[in-house]
């Protein structure tokens, strides 16, 4: 990554972007003037980071804001997995916005589970596994593990 020791943030926490996507905000607000919503993808698997640091939450969502994006898609390949942090901040930035949990429906007892309870959810929709690929029966495997939320 263009960022600090290779990853995709920047020092103080700002994700980098790269030059393929010179105006970040521009293209959003032209997204937006044809009446539909933008969302951004964090802790991507092109370059995840190693290690969790608060102020990379803190950029995302700042960067979240600045750009006028409405949602986001959240990875499970970097070390920003918790899914509470994100939300609170979030909420913190006055402005509402959409959460997929994309951490391939690892269910766990901590924050950067796949999985909701009846206590804990703070996001609006979740995988509940891994990405399709080439294998016959990829798809069917996908499908089966929903049934554990039917």
């Amino acid at each position: 990554g263009k960022g600090i020791n290779g990853t995709q943030h920047k020092a103080d926490g700002t994700p980098t972007i790269e030059a393929t996507f010179p105006d970040t905000a521009k293209m959003v607000s032209d997204i937006h003037a044809l009446g539909l919503a933008a969302g951004w993808y964090l802790n991507g698997c092109k370059c995840g980071e190693r290690t969790e640091h608060l102020i990379n939450y803190e950029g995302d969502i700042r960067s979240l804001r600045e750009f006028n994006f409405d949602g986001v898609k959240i990875d499970g390949c970097g070390r920003q997995r918790n899914q509470t942090l994100y939300a609170q901040l979030m909420q913190q930035s006055d402005k509402n916005f959409t959460i997929e949990n994309c951490h391939w429906g690892r269910c766990t007892d901590a924050d950067d589970s796949s999985c909701p309870t009846q206590d804990w959810c703070p996001f609006n929709w979740y995988r509940t596994s891994g990405d399709i690929n080439a294998s016959p029966f990829s798809w069917l495997n996908n499908l089966q593990s929903t049934i554990k939320f039917q």
